[in-house]
Formats: structure tokens, C-alpha cells, sequence
């Protein structure tokens, strides 16, 4: 048996600049989106507001082709930038910004990022066809 759902989505974030590649999106445990936006090199936080909405704030910019994101249950967020070959990790600092360390770097085009609960990342990388693990 077959089901059919049928949804009228309403779009949550706005202003994504460019569709290809797709943006990535996470969420964390609070219920803020984390969203790749390739054409502007940025990963936006989009925190839930009063009356259903988002209010957007910048995570990272200057990267080279955002085409991953993950988030730990630390709120870390982790991106994987293709043109770069490098997965970065900001972390939360005071006063609301966030703190960039690089992950692991070398890779040809890091396409996908994911982070398990024992902090393990892992990165798929599209020119070489294999998925790499990166232990805290």
C-alpha cells in the first residue's frame, strides 16, 4: 500500500543566493537551522522567533564553496569547504560569535560533513569517492 502525504511547504530562510548546489541544512538540539550558502561563502543560523519566524545571524563567511554542515550536540558546527579542501569547526564563544579551528584539510572536495555522538566527524569527499573519519 501506497501513502500520499500532502504538504504546503512555506519557506523558512530566505535571501539563499544561489540553488546550485543545493544549501545543506542542520539542526540543533534547540531548534536553530545552520544553513550552506555556496554563491556567498557563508553558513547562516537561522534561530527560531516569536510568531513561527527565524531570525538569521552569519556562523562562518570567507569560505571557499560551503557544501556541508553538521552540528554536535555541543552546539559546534562543522563545515565542509570544497574549494578549500578543509572541514572547519566553529564553536560558540562569548558573546554570541562563534570561533573557527580547522578539522582536517587535504581533501579534493569535501562535499558532505556529519558528526556522531562520540564527536567522531565524517567527510565525504566527491573527487575521490571515499567517506573519511577525523576522532576528537
Amino acid at each position: 500500500m501506497q501513502l500520499r502525504v500532502a504538504l504546503q511547504l512555506e519557506p523558512l530562510v530566505f535571501g539563499i543566493r544561489d540553488s546550485a548546489p543545493e544549501p545543506d541544512v542542520a539542526v540543533d538540539s534547540s531548534g536553530n537551522l545552520f544553513v550552506t550558502d555556496y554563491g556567498q561563502g557563508e553558513v547562516l543560523e537561522e534561530s527560531p522567533s516569536g510568531g513561527g519566524g527565524y531570525s538569521p545571524s552569519v556562523v562562518a563567511s570567507g569560505l571557499a564553496n560551503p557544501l556541508g554542515v553538521a552540528v554536535d550536540s555541543s552546539g559546534d558546527v562543522f563545515v565542509a569547504a570544497s574549494n578549500q579542501g578543509t572541514v572547519f569547526e566553529e564553536s560558540p564563544s562569548g558573546g554570541g560569535g562563534y570561533s573557527q579551528s580547522v578539522v582536517a584539510s587535504g581533501f579534493s572536495a569535501p562535499y558532505g560533513v556529519a558528526v556522531d555522538s562520540s564527536g567522531n566527524v565524517f567527510v565525504a569527499d566527491a573527487s575521490q569517492g571515499e567517506v573519511f573519519e577525523e576522532s576528537p
